[in-house]
């Protein structure tokens, strides 16, 4: 406990407003001070006031109550004692407080009031913990963790009370230094270091007794092992070196399917162009036929048939494109099985050589097919020139009738 301030009124011979700021420079730096003062001058009574905020009593007087109050200053109608003080970083305000009726001299005595208090450090002001007095008591008591017999026999000795402590029992007396001194932590240290050593202690011959169990391995028996390491580490590095190689040889099939799966989807593509191209010729045979009858009626249906062929194309292009989707899974799941691996590389190495003139083929395939699509893209051109031609001799022919028809009209 730290007292910082203390404020009286009218006790004993100190009568008016009195306070002692415990902080003061003169107090603080001097580390150690003493009251002095002729008898009578009210040395005790600072100590009365102390006891007064913090229990409601104080040594020299059994009890204060609304029937007795032999402290409050004479010819006075109130008296009070208030003390700040600071116990693990927190403070705190007790306060003590009796008046007479009507606050006059004479009358009769009021109930005491007593309140304890703890500082609120966001709103800067004491919020009030207790305020009945058997309330009060049992905060001051678990704050202080001494109750008032224990306070006057530690903290504030008594004139002629000090015999009192000299006189306790060695274990009284040991509780009550250590709560003074704050040294009663390291009886707490005492104990868990016991308690630690007893653990260990327990640890050591269970460790002990494991030890003794356990059975060294003979020569033989090390050697054994060790050469049962080897062999299993030189198992491992081959072990190792075949794994490298089995996944050179995956990298490979994946690539050969890859081939695989453009090349077959390059000779759906030249069988369709192909067919494209042979219903393209058939048509274009028909159309030539009927120029004799009509041949911007022939350039337009050509053009539509040319869309629709078009459409079909790009449909065939989104079908392939699933199929391929499609044969990706299908190699995943073939890339499970291993074992074969060996006999499917060596497989697959003779087909790459069978298969070289047939991917030349392939490519020569493909630059026919961009001239196909070449020649389609320009028909369609001349499809749309022929098709506004068609819409300007078909406005012409109107234009035509209807002259007709206003000649034929004058002639009637």
């Amino acid at each position: 406990m730290r007292i910082i301030k203390l404020r009286f009124q009218n006790l004993n011979s100190l009568y008016g407003e009195w306070e002692i700021d415990f902080t003061n420079d003169q107090i603080q730096d001097s580390g150690l001070f003493a009251i002095t003062g002729p008898t009578g001058g009210g040395k005790s009574t600072i100590l009365d006031a102390i006891c007064l905020a913090l229990y409601g009593e104080t040594p020299r007087l059994d009890s204060i109550n609304a029937s007795n109050n032999e402290l409050m200053s004479q010819h006075t109608g109130e008296c009070h004692s208030e003390l700040e003080y600071e116990i693990s970083e927190t403070r705190y305000l007790s306060k003590w407080y009796q008046k007479r009726s009507r606050g006059k001299a004479g009358h009769k005595l009021q109930p005491v009031k007593r309140e304890i208090s703890r500082w609120n450090e966001s709103d800067q002001k004491y919020d009030p913990q207790a305020e009945k007095i058997k309330a009060v008591d049992t905060k001051v008591a678990e704050i202080t963790g001494m109750d008032f017999q224990r306070f006057t026999r530690t903290i504030l000795l008594s004139q002629g009370n000090f015999a009192a402590f000299l006189k306790a029992n060695d274990e009284s007396r040991s509780k009550l230094l250590e709560q003074i001194t704050g040294t009663d932590i390291y009886s707490k240290i005492s104990l868990k270091v016991h308690e630690r050593h007893r653990e260990e202690e327990r640890k050591l011959k269970e460790i002990s007794l494991r030890i003794d169990s356990v059975q060294l391995l003979t020569e033989g028996e090390l050697k054994s092992l060790t050469d049962e390491q080897q062999t299993l580490n030189s198992e491992v590095v081959k072990l190792n070196i075949q794994r490298t190689k089995v996944a050179e040889k995956i990298s490979w099939l994946k690539g050969i399917s890859n081939l695989e799966a453009k090349q077959a989807k390059n000779n759906l593509l030249i069988i369709e162009h192909e067919k494209q191209v042979q219903a393209f010729s058939t048509k274009q045979i028909a159309l030539d036929a009927g120029k004799r009858a009509s041949k911007v009626n022939q350039h337009y249906r050509l053009l539509s048939e040319s869309k629709n062929a078009i459409e079909t194309l790009i449909n065939k292009k989104k079908s392939l494109r699933e199929q391929l989707i499609e044969q990706k899974s299908l190699l995943l799941n073939g890339q499970k099985i291993t074992a074969k691996a060996e006999s499917d590389y060596l497989a697959k190495e003779k087909f790459i050589s069978k298969q070289r003139p047939v991917w030349i083929k392939v490519r020569a395939m493909d630059t026919r097919l961009e001239a196909l699509q070449s020649q389609i893209n320009t028909d369609k051109v001349k499809l749309e020139g022929s098709l506004k031609s068609y819409n300007s001799g078909k406005k012409t022919g109107k234009e035509l009738i209807t002259k007709k028809q206003q000649l034929e009209a004058e002639l009637k």
